[in-house]
């Protein structure tokens, strides 16, 4: 792969195999007027395989192409024995694709019904709102506006300064000896921003999408205080794994109280959303019957704030997070960018190691300060 700024060969402990290749744009790179544009620049890509489409379907290949907050992601899967033969050919297709103003257009109206089709779940609008609003941060998805009206001049402009080097490419196959990746240990390099503290006085209404609330319905979430993962090591695997502890399944505090003894939710979010490589927030996440919001935050407070982050839970879903890990090795071909996002955290190439004694200082720290957000009082 000669246009490669990092490549890393992996061995698929299988038949199957991913091929990766990325690219360092995404929407944190993304200014007024172009919020959007790195989206509608992978869907115009994408168009440049569409007469493989169906030699992709006849050898049983899987491809897809996303966008995220700091990189845009070309992926193929499939058997090793056809993989081959198509790898190099989607590479080149995507790096030399000519855009023309009709494919702009075509793939314009198209990411505008995938807009308005982000806005259809209540919780999801509130979501996007929510960061909208606080952090004047507008998501892979965009602004409507600057997505009607970017030009093809501004296309082609952020695709000769952000797509004319992959900054990785992963090669996950059983026909690789050995693994050899970048070990990173640093995030120098990394796609670092500074997130704001979600305040009162960052509000900006005039950024909100406006959606229509279910009747009778409404969205909470609950935001911690911005967090710096360089801050300490291995911050994000102590973060997860706490998220996890405390909201993941049906026996965990946040389900077991709010859900299975008092009824007032059906599904609950607790995790870090990473904003960038090196920052985010730990969002709860639930939407519930307005006159159950009340009592859902005195929940929230009381149990996050409570004695019910135990050791015997927290080794137990280490305990789940590791068998995890050994069938994402298996899986390796699946999803192996995810891993490569980040340095050593959650890798299944590297040992998992976490410790109740630092995930409860890290709980102390990082798991006190919270703001609080309900779609039909903000929005």
């Amino acid at each position: 792969m000669k246009y490669c700024k990092t490549r890393h060969d992996l061995i698929s402990p299988t038949e199957l195999s991913g091929f990766v290749f990325s690219f360092s744009g995404g929407a944190l790179k993304e200014n007024e007027g172009e919020r959007g544009a790195f989206h509608l620049l992978e869907h115009i890509l994408a168009n440049s395989i569409n007469d493989l489409l169906p030699d992709f379907s006849r050898d049983g290949i899987g491809w897809n192409a996303y966008t995220g907050d700091s990189g845009v992601f070309f992926t193929l899967t499939g058997f090793d024995d056809v993989i081959d033969k198509y790898s190099d050919l989607y590479f080149d297709r995507v790096m030399n694709y000519k855009i023309t103003k009709k494919i702009l257009e075509k793939e314009r109206n198209i990411v505008i019904q995938e807009y308005h089709q982000c806005f259809d779940s209540q919780s999801d609008a509130h979501f996007i709102n929510l960061f909208r609003v606080y952090t004047d941060y507008f998501m892979p998805i965009g602004n409507l506006g600057d997505i009607e009206t970017v030009s093809l001049e501004q296309i082609n402009e952020m695709r000769k300064k952000w797509f004319e080097t992959p900054s990785i490419v992963l090669d996950i196959s059983n026909r690789n000896k050995e693994n050899r990746f970048l070990s990173l240990t640093a995030y120098e390099g990394w796609n670092c921003s500074v997130v704001k503290k979600i305040i009162e006085e960052n509000k900006k209404l005039n950024n909100r999408h406006i959606v229509q609330h279910n009747e009778g319905m409404s969205s909470i979430m609950i935001i911690s205080d911005p967090i710096d993962l360089r801050e300490e090591s291995g911050l994000f695997n102590y973060i997860n794994s706490i998220c996890i502890t405390m909201g993941n399944s049906l026996h965990s505090p946040f389900y077991s109280i709010i859900r299975e003894k008092h009824g007032l939710v059906y599904s609950i979010g607790f995790y870090f959303y990473r904003v960038s490589d090196t920052s985010g927030y730990i969002v709860f996440a639930c939407s519930s019957e307005t006159k159950n919001i009340c009592k859902i935050k005195e929940l929230f407070h009381e149990i996050i704030h409570g004695q019910y982050f135990t050791e015997e839970l927290y080794l137990g879903e280490v305990s789940a997070i590791k068998y995890q890990l050994r069938r994402d090795r298996i899986n390796l071909y699946r999803r192996a960018q995810d891993y490569f996002l980040m340095p050593n955290e959650l890798n299944p190439l590297i040992d998992y190691k976490v410790n109740y004694k630092e995930a409860s200082r890290i709980y102390s720290k990082y798991f006190q300060n919270w703001f609080v957000s309900v779609d039909t009082e903000d929005f």
